[in-house]
């Protein structure tokens, strides 16, 4: 089964430089959500639930035309706490538009919560994650 998450409502997203993509990024309403993003195509998404890690990884394709990000198996690991399952994770599609604002990078999640970006916070290439 495949799930398309769609959470904004523009089209169009900034330009950036593809190489400017990879790093550290932090949902900023919460905190409690963090995308690594690296070089070779591939993301790690995690949270801590308790003392307990859940991730999910996948690939990620630059639209440079539409200033776009599409995360391919992506899951929005907050939402399974709600069922309590936290061995349910279900994965889609992601397609955020990019915003550049003042040499930040923010991948926007919902433009209706405050703070409902991701923002980079810091390169990862190959870093050490959380364990």
């Amino acid at each position: 089964m495949t799930t398309v998450f769609a959470c904004t409502y523009s089209d169009k997203g900034d330009f950036v430089d593809r190489e400017r993509l990879t790093g550290r990024y932090v949902y900023q309403a919460s905190g409690q959500l963090t995308i690594d993003v690296n070089s070779d195509g591939t993301y790690t998404n995690y949270t801590l639930w308790g003392e307990r890690k859940i991730e999910n990884s996948g690939t990620w394709i630059y639209d440079s035309l539409n200033g776009r990000v599409k995360f391919e198996h992506f899951s929005f690991l907050t939402d399974t706490m709600d069922i309590g399952d936290s061995t349910f994770v279900p994965s889609g599609i992601w397609n955020t538009r990019i915003e550049s604002k003042e040499n930040e990078i923010r991948f926007i999640y919902a433009t209706d919560i405050y703070k409902g970006y991701f923002l980079k916070v810091d390169s990862v290439d190959r870093k050490e994650q959380v364990e």
